[in-house]
């Protein structure tokens, strides 16, 4: 009790503190405690209070009931939703401070922080060295503004000097041009890539990336994102094992052309080049690899696979014995829409 009425904490975020977890959230806890004061809006302080119960539980007496020596990933995720509770200044006051509290902290989730920048995403990276693993700063909802966004080329360029990056999930606005992916050519760990593409521009896929194994990509409706970049830009993916794949190319979006857009041939095209080939290729210990997995989560109604979507069970057919790679149609509308009659298929959602 004494604990609490010290530190301010709520019940929610008490119940979420269990001891050897390698999770963290202080979502509920700032989200529950913001603004409930009016609060200092200066940037050093604010950075200050809201760490000020991880510094209260880190020194919580000789039980040490609460130990944070077991937590990799930090979410922060929408705790500077309204408010100027999680900064820039949050991030280099946790960077500085981090291994007295947090030894052993690998990646972190600023998801909707719109007072987080490459600055603090820089400060956090360069603290951590070798230790940094991953940044989650993604899409909260589909009604985000891209001003509300804050991956810029500098977030994208820090995160990159991580030697050790293996996981990163970033929503691209259009403050991010072609080649703001650039600095994460042919980057040696990154193992786990997530891009939801919410901008205008046309943004490139890194030519090379050597260990990739899972990549996931969402073309929201207002961007230009070219699927061909499946059949040109990815043949050196080697390790890649699974690629899911959103189009919410739909009506009220931009006008995009029947070559950039998502379709049949477009898959046909990026399997014939290589992706997600199992078996032995790119493996320089020559251990098998599982069959590639091809997931289709969503696809636009003004998508050309959708047009297609009569055409799947076809392409369900050619992924297994063409390439031996699985597919997964998650769209149940589009699956509701499978001509089966001729494909010699007793049920295309084995596949």
């Amino acid at each position: 009790p004494a604990l609490n009425a010290a530190s301010g904490m709520s019940r929610s975020f008490q119940s979420a503190l269990i001891p050897r977890q390698k999770t963290l959230s202080l979502s509920g806890f700032i989200a529950e405690g913001a603004g409930k004061d009016g609060g200092d809006e200066d940037d050093d302080e604010d950075g200050e209070d809201c760490l000020g119960t991880l510094r209260s539980l880190a020194a919580a007496g000789p039980s040490r009931r609460y130990n944070f020596a077991s937590v990799e990933f930090l979410s922060l995720r929408n705790c500077g939703r309204g408010e100027t509770l999680v900064t820039d200044a949050t991030l280099r006051n946790l960077a500085a401070g981090y291994g007295s509290f947090l030894p052993n902290l690998k990646r972190i989730d600023v998801t909707g922080c719109k007072n987080v920048t490459s600055l603090g995403v820089r400060a956090m990276v360069k603290a951590l060295g070798d230790n940094f693993e991953g940044l989650v700063q993604t899409r909260m909802g589909e009604t985000q503004l891209c001003k509300d966004m804050r991956v810029t080329p500098a977030t994208i360029k820090a995160v990159a000097a991580a030697p050790n990056l293996k996981k990163l999930d970033l929503i691209l606005p259009t403050k991010c041009k072609q080649t703001s992916l650039a600095p994460l050519e042919n980057h040696a760990k990154l193992e786990k890539l997530t891009l939801v593409f919410e901008g205008f521009h046309a943004i490139r896929l890194p030519l090379s990336l050597p260990n990739l194994k899972h990549l996931s990509l969402t073309a929201c409706k207002w961007t230009y994102f070219n699927w061909a970049q499946l059949v040109t830009r990815t043949t050196s993916y080697l390790r890649l094992k699974t690629l899911t794949i959103v189009d919410e190319y739909d009506s009220g979006g931009v006008n995009r052309s029947d070559i950039s857009s998502l379709s049949c041939n477009c898959l046909i095209g990026a399997l014939h080049s290589g992706l997600l080939r199992g078996g032995k290729s790119g493996h320089e210990d020559g251990t098998d690899n599982e069959n590639g997995v091809l997931i289709i989560e969503r696809i636009g109604r003004r998508s050309p696979l959708w047009a297609e979507r009569r055409s799947l069970g076809h392409l369900i057919q050619m992924c297994k014995t063409d390439f031996g790679v699985t597919i997964d149609v998650r769209d149940e509308e589009a699956m509701n829409s499978v001509h089966v009659g001729t494909d010699n298929l007793d049920d295309p959602l084995e596949w």
